[in-house]
């Protein structure tokens, strides 16, 4: 079976389209909150007379299976210290306290495969100034974690109020289509993707 799915929402408005080449079909794609429908139909390729074949004679079985990334939870304590701003690409969030996590997973820039970029990271203060410990994730193989090789793009440690600039290149064996960053700041250590600690901020893209 040469299979095409199309993918509506619950009012019946088409969302998304899957027909690539082979029998297959990865459905990867970031959807609000609700319920869906997956319609799998069979397909043709190439002309029949020649080098092809007919949604006829497209038939047989299939079965679905998928997951919902679930990341771990990150939390730091802001009663001295937050992130204030984070910039790589077309994102520049400036977010100021947000006490302790903050989802900005609704903002999002393009990387390309093979192409180094550079992040740069601003340390916000209650009262007093302090060195800053940072670390950034993002989860290339889209399974739901940052523990993966290479997927620790940026150790480095800021200075006060100064912003500090951090480069990375994007490996080209990366899967293609949304995934997750994870920043963090900590005072007291390199920070973990998960887990609390209590002094420090973690925000996600």
């Amino acid at each position: 079976l040469d299979i095409l799915v199309r993918l509506y929402n619950e009012t019946g408005a088409l969302v998304a389209t899957y027909n690539p080449s082979g029998l297959s079909v990865d459905v990867n794609i970031t959807l609000a909150s609700g319920r869906y429908y997956a319609f799998v139909d069979g397909t043709g390729a190439g002309i029949p007379a020649t080098d092809g074949y007919s949604d006829y004679a497209s038939l047989g079985i299939y079965a679905i299976s998928g997951y919902i990334p679930q990341y771990c939870i990150a939390k730091g304590g802001t009663s001295y210290e937050f992130i204030a701003n984070v910039n790589l690409g077309i994102i520049n969030n400036t977010s100021g306290n947000n006490s302790g996590y903050a989802d900005f997973t609704a903002l999002s820039t393009s990387l390309t495969r093979g192409a180094t970029r550079t992040i740069n990271l601003r340390a916000g203060f209650v009262s007093g100034v302090y060195a800053e410990r940072w670390a950034v994730w993002i989860d290339y193989n889209r399974d739901g974690d940052f523990t993966d090789a290479g997927e620790t793009v940026v150790t480095t440690t800021s200075s006060g109020t100064a912003a500090v600039a951090a480069s990375f290149t994007v490996p080209a064996s990366a899967s293609l289509g949304r995934t997750r960053m994870r920043v963090a700041m900590r005072y007291d250590a390199i920070p973990s993707s998960c887990g609390t600690y209590s002094y420090g901020e973690v925000e996600d893209y």
